[in-house]
């Protein structure tokens, strides 16, 4: 079974459209799909906006992970075929259900990767070909459980299309970051922060995290001239990896920082400060690698964007230059960009799925 995440770098950049476009697909290709989502999605109008927002719509035979509550407020008729009781949300109880008759749904999942770690395996006894995990970037910790990652983006996020490219291309940069082979990344310890020599010989911190200033000062201290991995298993802040490096500098040249996964730096900062912070280190010879690594697969825009007009109060949909806004990620990105409004997804999906399979294949030994 493939799980396959979807997120949103914010409301309005095409989530719900991008979701639904490769379900289609997936139907058209004969496959049993399931879907579920780190949140709620699945309302008609947005609650900021008051706008029209896509609905998701399932076909029949298909799976949706749900809370029970929110099966009444779709138009599919769905029958649960199991209760997920031991897994709760801030709807409630959360279940399994089948799609009897086509139509919407709403979906309300979890949000927690332990539960959603648990859905997947419920998940994978019912023959399903595909798992879709509907997200945002705002709540994107629990896709690490994914085996691969779409990003839905546009000028909802940002009308500036320089800057919407620049932050587009450094999501690319953090998620896409090397996988790390070796002994050391199968023995990466949760409980600290790990420094092993060229010899083998290990030093630690009792904190798993790089999180403040006081830790990169003690962690720089511990760096040594025979130092060959840093081994982070928590989150790396941008600030504190950024006086990391100021002290250590040139004494970083020839080792590698090793993080349990790429979502560990991306929650530490701003996606573009985090970005380059990445190069900066390898300009100091400092090689990053992940032990779990998240693929960002495949960028979608959207050039619409809600338009607030203070004389009425209320908001309007207005676009920005779709050409030149695929012509700028285009620029920044080293993986594929599609407005599946106007491009037929078929191929697109069954490509996604060969770098599912593929995903380890870019590693780096250690």
């Amino acid at each position: 079974m493939y799980v396959l995440g979807i997120a949103g770098t914010a409301k309005n950049t095409g989530k719900t459209t991008t979701t639904m476009a490769l379900l289609a697909a997936a139907d058209r290709v004969g496959h049993q799909v399931a879907l579920t989502s780190i949140g709620y999605d699945g309302e008609n109008l947005d609650n900021v906006t008051g706008l029209p927002k896509p609905r998701i719509t399932m076909a029949e035979g298909s799976l949706v992970v749900t809370a029970k509550k929110c099966i009444p407020w779709g138009t599919a008729k769905l029958e649960i075929v199991e209760p997920l009781d031991d897994i709760r949300i801030p709807l409630g109880k959360m279940c399994i259900a089948k799609v009897i008759e086509p139509g919407t749904v709403v979906i309300a999942g979890p949000n927690k990767g332990s539960n959603l770690t648990k859905v997947i395996e419920k998940i994978a006894g019912y023959g399903v070909d595909v798992f879709i995990v509907d997200g945002a970037l705002n709540r994107i910790a629990p896709m690490v459980r994914t085996q691969g990652i779409v990003i839905a983006t546009g000028a909802a996020r940002n009308t500036d299309i320089e800057r919407l490219a620049l932050e587009t291309g450094s999501l690319d940069t953090i998620l896409n970051l090397p996988k790390a082979v070796g002994i050391v990344a199968k023995k990466v310890k949760q409980d600290g922060i790990t420094i092993v020599s060229k010899q083998g010989s290990e030093d630690y911190l009792t904190t798993n995290s790089l999180a403040a200033i006081s830790v990169s000062e003690q962690l720089s201290e511990k760096i040594k001239a025979d130092t060959k991995n840093i081994v982070i298993p928590g989150v790396v802040d941008y600030g504190s990896f950024k006086k990391f490096l100021d002290i250590c500098g040139e004494k970083l040249f020839g080792k590698t920082l090793i993080v349990q996964d790429s979502i560990k730096i991306l929650v530490g900062g701003n996606p573009i400060e985090v970005s380059q912070l990445i190069n900066r280190a390898n300009d100091l010879g400092l090689a990053i690698r992940v032990v779990n690594k998240l693929p960002l697969l495949l960028i979608t825009f959207n050039p619409f964007y809600p338009a607030y007009s203070f004389k009425d109060q209320s908001y309007s949909s207005a676009f920005v230059d779709k050409n030149k806004l695929k012509e700028a990620l285009n620029m920044k990105l080293r993986i594929p960009v599609v407005d599946v409004m106007e491009t037929s997804v078929d191929q697109i999906y069954l490509e996604l799925l060969k770098k599912l399979d593929n995903r380890d294949l870019e590693t780096a030994a250690i």
